[in-house]
Protein backbone atom coordinates (compact mmCIF):
# COMPACT_ATOMS: atom_id res chain seq x y z
CA UNK A 1 0.00 0.00 0.00
CA UNK A 2 1.09 3.65 -0.50
CA UNK A 3 1.07 6.61 1.32
CA UNK A 4 0.44 10.04 0.20
CA UNK A 5 1.91 13.51 1.54
CA UNK A 6 1.41 16.93 0.10
CA UNK A 7 3.48 19.54 0.54
CA UNK A 8 3.08 23.40 -0.77
CA UNK A 9 6.46 24.84 -2.16
CA UNK A 10 7.09 28.26 -3.69
CA UNK A 11 3.23 28.13 -4.70
CA UNK A 12 3.53 24.34 -6.55
CA UNK A 13 1.54 21.88 -5.18
CA UNK A 14 4.35 18.51 -4.66
CA UNK A 15 2.32 15.26 -3.95
CA UNK A 16 5.15 12.81 -2.81
CA UNK A 17 3.81 9.45 -3.35
CA UNK A 18 6.05 6.09 -1.17
CA UNK A 19 5.70 3.28 -0.86
CA UNK A 20 4.57 -0.14 -2.92
CA UNK A 21 1.18 0.75 -5.01
CA UNK A 22 -1.12 -0.81 -7.69
CA UNK A 23 -3.10 1.10 -10.61
CA UNK A 24 -6.02 0.85 -7.62
CA UNK A 25 -4.11 2.25 -4.85
CA UNK A 26 -2.64 4.95 -6.77
CA UNK A 27 -6.00 5.79 -8.55
CA UNK A 28 -7.71 6.07 -4.73
CA UNK A 29 -4.50 8.10 -3.20
CA UNK A 30 -4.90 10.32 -5.94
CA UNK A 31 -8.34 10.98 -6.82
CA UNK A 32 -8.73 13.62 -3.89
CA UNK A 33 -6.17 15.78 -4.86
CA UNK A 34 -7.56 16.50 -8.48
CA UNK A 35 -8.40 20.23 -9.08
CA UNK A 36 -5.65 22.27 -8.05
CA UNK A 37 -5.50 25.42 -9.99
CA UNK A 38 -1.58 25.82 -9.54
CA UNK A 39 1.26 23.92 -10.61
CA UNK A 40 1.55 20.50 -9.06
CA UNK A 41 4.73 17.68 -9.25
CA UNK A 42 3.80 14.24 -8.76
CA UNK A 43 6.53 12.76 -6.90
CA UNK A 44 7.34 9.03 -7.41
CA UNK A 45 11.28 9.04 -6.79
CA UNK A 46 10.01 6.42 -3.57
CA UNK A 47 7.33 4.60 -5.50
CA UNK A 48 7.21 0.89 -6.63
CA UNK A 49 4.26 0.66 -9.69
CA UNK A 50 2.73 -2.61 -9.65
CA UNK A 51 0.39 -1.93 -12.43
CA UNK A 52 0.42 -0.24 -16.41
CA UNK A 53 -2.20 2.34 -15.64
CA UNK A 54 0.35 5.42 -14.25
CA UNK A 55 -0.39 7.20 -17.41
CA UNK A 56 -4.23 6.99 -16.82
CA UNK A 57 -4.03 8.43 -13.54
CA UNK A 58 -1.31 11.09 -14.68
CA UNK A 59 -3.80 12.04 -17.54
CA UNK A 60 -6.34 12.07 -15.12
CA UNK A 61 -4.05 15.21 -12.85
CA UNK A 62 -3.19 16.75 -16.12
CA UNK A 63 -6.85 17.43 -17.06
CA UNK A 64 -7.96 18.92 -13.64
CA UNK A 65 -5.19 20.30 -12.31
CA UNK A 66 -3.11 23.33 -13.40
CA UNK A 67 0.88 22.41 -14.84
CA UNK A 68 1.64 18.90 -13.98
CA UNK A 69 5.23 17.12 -13.76
CA UNK A 70 6.21 14.15 -13.16
CA UNK A 71 9.47 13.48 -10.87
CA UNK A 72 11.60 10.04 -10.81
CA UNK A 73 15.05 9.54 -9.33
CA UNK A 74 15.78 6.33 -11.09
CA UNK A 75 16.99 6.01 -14.51
CA UNK A 76 14.96 2.71 -14.75
CA UNK A 77 11.49 4.21 -13.36
CA UNK A 78 11.55 7.06 -15.81
CA UNK A 79 12.10 5.04 -18.82
CA UNK A 80 8.98 2.76 -17.62
CA UNK A 81 7.06 6.14 -17.56
CA UNK A 82 8.43 7.11 -20.76
CA UNK A 83 7.08 4.07 -22.28
CA UNK A 84 3.64 4.02 -20.84
CA UNK A 85 3.32 7.49 -22.54
CA UNK A 86 3.56 9.94 -19.65
CA UNK A 87 6.34 11.79 -21.61
CA UNK A 88 3.33 12.72 -24.24
CA UNK A 89 1.23 14.22 -21.29
CA UNK A 90 3.86 16.11 -19.19
CA UNK A 91 7.88 16.85 -18.50
CA UNK A 92 9.32 14.20 -16.35
CA UNK A 93 12.53 15.49 -14.04
CA UNK A 94 15.02 13.47 -11.69
CA UNK A 95 14.06 15.36 -8.71
CA UNK A 96 11.60 17.80 -7.21
CA UNK A 97 13.81 20.67 -6.65
CA UNK A 98 14.56 20.19 -10.62
CA UNK A 99 11.20 20.55 -11.24
CA UNK A 100 10.40 23.50 -8.71
CA UNK A 101 13.75 25.41 -10.29
CA UNK A 102 12.11 24.74 -14.24
CA UNK A 103 9.24 26.83 -12.65
CA UNK A 104 11.54 29.84 -10.49
CA UNK A 105 13.22 30.42 -13.59
CA UNK A 106 10.07 30.36 -16.08
CA UNK A 107 8.99 33.28 -13.29
CA UNK A 108 12.20 35.05 -13.31
CA UNK A 109 11.94 35.11 -17.94
CA UNK A 110 14.50 32.08 -18.19
CA UNK A 111 12.78 29.44 -20.25
CA UNK A 112 9.06 28.41 -20.75
CA UNK A 113 9.32 25.86 -17.58
CA UNK A 114 7.54 22.43 -17.46
CA UNK A 115 6.29 23.14 -20.99
CA UNK A 116 9.48 23.70 -22.89
CA UNK A 117 10.34 20.40 -22.13
CA UNK A 118 7.27 19.20 -23.05
CA UNK A 119 7.36 20.86 -26.53
CA UNK A 120 10.78 19.29 -27.06
CA UNK A 121 9.94 15.97 -25.97
CA UNK A 122 7.17 15.82 -28.74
Amino acid sequence: MSVVRVDHVDGARVIHVEGCATDDDLRMALSSLRDHAGPTVLDLAELTLVGPGVAELVAGLVDTCGAVCVTARRHTARVILQRSGIGDLCVMFTSVGDALQALRLAEAGYGAGWSEGLEAAR
